[in-house]
């Protein structure tokens, strides 16, 4: 009975709290995040689609739009804007099935960490 109790009071949180804090830095590699970063995500202030096929759109919450292509490459996300000629790259902070963290690699220039959660299918 003493193992049992020392085990649901030690050892249980022991390996909850060792689960928790990989979630908090769950990354997986480059060919994880491209093929889970498909589909539609909400950050601070925008929509993002990232399409199978390389192409993203964003829809900000003041109404104005980009759309380009996008590609991943050592935890850096690159977006090439189109429709509005531009150039961004992100680190990618954390990435799990349902929120990502990335940040500019120009941090002098902006330091916001942008959180992003997934949009489930319908």
């Amino acid at each position: 009975m003493k193992t049992v109790v020392f085990l649901l009071l030690f050892v249980m949180p022991i390996s909850i709290l060792g689960q928790s804090f990989a979630l908090d830095t769950i990354y997986l590699g480059d060919n994880f995040v491209k093929k889970n970063i498909v589909g539609e995500w909400k950050d601070q202030n925008s929509i993002i689609i990232f399409k199978k096929n390389g192409w993203y759109s964003v829809l900000f919450d003041n109404g104005d739009k980009e759309h380009g292509k996008w590609s991943i490459d050592k935890k850096v996300l690159t977006l090439k804007g189109e429709s509005v000629p531009s150039f961004s790259a992100y680190n990618i902070i954390f990435f799990s099935l349902t929120r990502f963290e990335f940040q500019s690699v120009f941090i002098q220039e902006d330091r916001t960490i942008w959180v992003a959660h997934k949009k489930a299918k319908n």
